[in-house]
């Protein structure tokens, strides 16, 4: 049961959700602060963390589009008609500009309450600090962002009020377990699925669906992601990912994100194994360096299985129909994994030990 209507949502979250600000959960998150059902907190520090954040991830990303283009005569020289004028008239800081204007609009949407730190006592902070209290520990001792947020937001909570902290960030949780006003939750699926418990009869047959239905879930969560490229991410020069095996799936733990008369949408994250089977270049025993040509020359390849675990964000949208305040006819009308138009990525190195 929903312990209070107000949420903050730390910087950490919105990185993991790609700083998309329509990403399902907050745009669900966005629609019950308009009809006011949930209120949406956050702190000037979070404010410049986030925005910090957009500058570094468009400054890699254009970063990227300008060495595709200084190096693009080669495409051009193999085939007269390439055209890739798509990336030439992009401004950068037309771009920095349009990313912050989407997290302003998030903001402003959800009238959002943004809480600055003059309120906070600096005593209070200190003795954190020196203290080594959460959100300070041994391993992050300069966890003074973190910190200011916290006591900010308690500044601004009455002595009976609560608030849910969303943030998966360990130092944050244990702060908010000393703290009763301090709601700790790893996701905001988690406070949506709190919310959307008020619907019990739809959240039971959906979760009793989900249960059910698990072995088949599994299969087409299996079936997409074997129908997915993957490629290899790691500092093996020119080696490839041959093929890869899934050895293994995780529990299903679902979370209810909206709820409406006719379907509902929910969302889960799920552990999977993969068999990875990788080859390339044998540059650590095959190798020779020549001087003269100041080459390095590889006359053979090898080949690597390695096992490695990743986590997908999994979104099924349900459709039913209510009768007598009864859900019957309850249907998968949509199954997808988040984040995977572009392939998995993978991390194989030629010898995982070699280097150690």
């Amino acid at each position: 049961m929903l312990e209070s209507k107000k949420v903050f949502i730390d910087t950490q979250y919105y990185i993991q959700k790609g700083l998309d600000f329509d990403y399902p959960a907050l745009s669900s998150f966005r629609d019950l602060c308009k009809q006011d059902k949930l209120i949406n907190f956050t702190t000037s520090v979070v404010r410049q963390e986030v925005y910090g954040k957009i500058k570094d991830s468009t400054t890699v990303a254009l970063g990227i589009i300008k060495d595709f283009k200084r190096k693009r005569h080669i495409l051009t020289a193999i085939n007269q008609n390439f055209n890739c004028s798509v990336f030439d008239d992009i401004n950068h800081d037309v771009i920095y500009e349009q990313a912050n204007i989407s997290f302003d609009n998030f903001l402003k949407e959800c009238s959002t309450t943004i809480v600055d730190s003059s309120e906070i006592n600096a005593e209070d902070l200190l003795e954190l600090y020196f203290n080594q209290s959460p959100p300070f520990s041994e391993k992050k001792k300069k966890e003074f962002p973190d910190a200011i947020s916290l006591l900010s937001l308690k500044s601004h909570l009455d002595t009976d009020e609560k608030i849910y902290v969303v943030s998966d960030d360990p130092d944050m949780n244990e702060f908010c377990k000393t703290d009763t006003q301090m709601i700790s939750v790893e996701s905001l699926e988690k406070v949506l699925d709190l919310y959307n418990q008020h619907d019990e009869n739809i959240t039971i047959k959906i979760k009793e669906y989900i249960s059910e239905h698990d072995s088949q879930i599994k299969e087409k969560i299996e079936s997409i992601l074997k129908d997915t490229e993957i490629y290899n991410n790691s500092t093996w020069e020119d080696s490839e990912i041959n093929d890869f095996h899934i050895t293994g799936i995780g529990t299903i733990n679902p979370n209810i994100i909206n709820i409406k008369d006719d379907g509902c949408l929910t969302m889960f994250d799920i552990d999977i194994e993969f068999e990875i089977h990788a080859s390339g270049p044998d540059y650590i025993n095959s190798s020779i360096y020549d001087k003269e040509d100041g080459k390095l020359y590889v006359f053979d390849t090898v080949e690597r299985i390695e096992y490695i675990d990743k986590t997908f964000t999994v979104e099924i949208e349900f459709i039913y129909e209510i009768e007598d305040s009864t859900l019957k006819e309850i249907e998968i009308d949509s199954l997808d994994i988040a984040n995977i138009s572009s392939g998995i990525e993978v991390d194989v190195d030629e010898s995982p030990d070699y280097y150690v």
